[in-house]
């Protein structure tokens, strides 16, 4: 097979939009279709290669297999190697074990199907995942396992074969994504079936180069065809990258563009066209050859700098960070690619054996990660794992929280026996506090309804199409304020998180993610949630949100090893600018409601603690733990109407 340098040179123009799109770069939207190159120009290389050798009747499955391997996997090991010692350091136990997880499965390159079990290419948490990038590898694999066989078998056949075969699945392939992206995005996005038509296109250039080559002469008209054709392909892959974004549906009909476009490029660019000069420069074909092993090491880097780092890193960071994944591909380019392709450096038996006994290392220690709830006996000290262990939830959390495409409340959850005099409301910040609330009512002869949904507290006189029906909220409000018994309910919802979105994935900038109308929408739904209690008749106690924290709970234990007593979560100032919102408002509420502002409790003038006197007080980065929660409870009571005498 001829080299073509332009190839290169547009592996380069894939990669470096991946990773500067990774990097928070919001000009490169859709810096994303990159993957969707790499992919088209893959099927082009690997079927050229496996066509050429079925043509000279040399074609070998172990013989692919040895290069598919001298490729991937010794950059890949190097990479897995360094990621697992970064996850050792800055990894807390719950994380290692998803980390293992994901190393186990790609240690099989099946990593695609765990990341479309757990979340999204384009959620916030996928920002951490080390390994992410990786889904891409484990489709380009599991093609590989299956297409050479497809390809030998109808090469065998008839010529048309091949082409009918490859159209065929390539169509089917195509049209199973535009309709899976739709009903079920994540799974278009990770899987092989809807990805499967992009290297089958790159396949279908491959064939029709060799079958049939260069059918114009080399006149003035060819050299019009080839430089249209190329800038037009060229063009369609740049204006995906600046035009697409995370809202674009992908893999679907608008991937044409960047798919099509690669296949234009692949079809008319050679050395004469002026994109076939510009991808030929020798930084770019320089950039394109180290392509591969810069797109293993810029998202582990990225990821584990996000892990580290006490606030999210700005663009400079990320930028930085981008120059030194260049600077380690290439010494991995240097040192491991090369090195592991030439035959007469490395034997086939020696990359049989490499391939083994890294498969089987790395798979190994995922497995025992797993198994061991990420090393939590050797990575953390014994007052480490108490102050953790203290992550204790309601135990009935999950019966008493009910889904939001519910519209009306089960029977509410019930506390003790005796006069239900009490009620709480709101989101899944209610679980811990009337679990304590509860215990302390118990030894009074009071019981107490547990009303706690995922959804935001807004009201609407029309469900599913049906102008009769009522939201979740409003129902479980006409039973508290319909119950002449009950005389206090407390209500507690993470507002803020509703009013200006997650604090976690920009700390410590305060989110803006909602729209100033919808904010004072969602408000005045909030206010009137407890308008209606109070105009029931009813003592309302509105504990305000608690304290959120920068980190995970697990995160700050594991950052701090040397002062588990006080852990600092965020500062009372940062959490004075978030809540500025609310508190500013308080004056919208009815006078008769009752207000606790639970900072009081776990903010000194200076800090908001995560653990305080060596006590756990959350099992998250937002939702109290009991510990914490029976810090709020004895407030409540101070506030809480007895009940009436008969």
């Amino acid at each position: 097979m001829i080299y073509r340098p332009e190839i290169d040179g547009l592996r380069a123009i894939a990669v470096l939009p991946v990773i500067l799109f990774h990097a928070g770069w919001s000009i490169f939207g859709g810096g994303f279709v990159g993957v969707d190159v790499f992919f088209v120009i893959s099927g082009y290389l690997i079927t050229s290669v496996m066509l050429s050798e079925i043509s000279a009747n040399n074609f070998s499955i172990g013989r692919f297999y040895e290069r598919r391997a001298r490729r991937i996997l010794p950059a890949l090991f190097l990479v897995l190697f360094c990621s697992v010692v970064a996850a050792w350091v800055w990894l807390p136990p719950r994380d290692m074990v998803a980390f293992c997880k994901s190393l186990i499965a790609v240690s099989f390159f099946g990593s695609n199907f765990l990341f479309w079990s757990e979340s999204g290419y384009f959620d916030l948490a996928a920002d951490l995942k080390p390994l992410l990038h990786t889904w891409s590898l484990a489709v380009e694999e599991q093609f590989y396992l299956l297409f050479p066989l497809v390809l030998a078998f109808c090469s065998r056949r008839r010529a048309w074969w091949v082409v009918v075969t490859i159209a065929s699945l390539g169509m089917l392939s195509l049209a199973a994504a535009q309709f899976e992206v739709g009903r079920h995005p994540m799974a278009a996005f990770f899987l092989l079936p809807t990805r499967g038509w992009e290297l089958l296109l790159g396949s279908g250039v491959a064939l029709y180069r060799i079958k049939r080559p260069q059918r114009l002469k080399n006149t003035t008209l060819r050299a019009c065809v080839y430089e249209i054709w190329s800038l037009v392909g060229f063009g369609l892959i740049i204006a995906s990258v600046f035009v697409f974004d995370k809202t674009t549906p992908s893999p679907s009909v608008y991937t044409l563009a960047p798919t099509v476009g690669t296949a234009l490029v692949l079809l008319f660019c050679d050395g004469s066209t002026l994109i076939g000069r510009m991808l030929s420069l020798k930084w770019v074909v320089g950039v394109g050859l180290i392509s591969y092993s810069a797109y293993l090491w810029h998202h582990p880097l990225f990821a584990f700098t996000r892990r580290a780092s006490v606030a999210v890193p700005d663009i400079k960071v990320f930028s930085v960070l981008t120059v030194v994944a260049f600077c380690l591909a290439y010494l991995s380019w240097r040192l491991v690619e090369r090195p592991f392709r030439a035959r007469d450096r490395v034997s086939r038996r020696t990359i049989i054996a490499f391939s083994v006994v890294g498969i089987v290392c790395f798979s190994s220690f995922g497995v025992v990660g797993v198994r061991t709830q990420g090393f939590i006996d050797m990575r953390l000290t014994p007052d480490m794992q108490r102050i953790i262990r203290g992550a204790t939830f309601s135990p009935r959390r999950n019966e008493c929280l009910y889904e939001p495409n519910t519209t009306r409340p089960k029977i509410p959850c019930v506390y003790n026996k005796g006069g239900m005099t009490w009620a709480v409301i709101g989101d899944s910040h209610v679980s811990e506090i009337a679990w304590v609330l509860a215990q302390s009512l118990q030894e009074r002869g009071e019981s107490l309804q547990q009303f706690s949904s995922q959804e935001k507290p807004t009201f609407s006189t029309s469900c599913a199409g049906n102008a009769a029906c009522k939201t979740w909220t409003e129902s479980a409000i006409d039973q508290i304020v319909t119950n002449p018994e009950i005389r206090n309910v407390v209500v507690v919802y993470r507002i803020h998180w509703y009013l200006s979105g997650d604090h976690l994935p920009r700390y410590p900038i305060i989110p803006n993610n909602v729209s100033g109308a919808e904010q004072q929408r969602r408000w005045s739904n909030y206010v009137e949630v407890l308008r209606r209690l109070a105009h029931g008749g009813k003592n309302v106690i509105l504990v305000l949100q608690v304290p959120e924290v920068r980190r995970p709970m697990q995160d700050l234990v594991f950052q701090n090893p040397f002062d588990l007593d006080n852990i600092v979560g965020v500062s009372r100032e940062w959490w004075q600018r978030r809540t500025s919102y609310v508190n500013n408002r308080l004056k919208d509420l009815p006078e008769s409601i009752k207000i606790l502002e639970p900072a009081d409790i776990f903010c000194d003038e200076i800090n908001c603690f995560v653990v305080k006197d060596g006590a756990l007080l959350y099992i998250d980065d937002n939702h109290l733990s009991l510990t914490g929660a029976a810090k709020v409870v004895p407030r409540i009571l101070e506030l809480g109407e007895p009940p009436t005498s008969k």
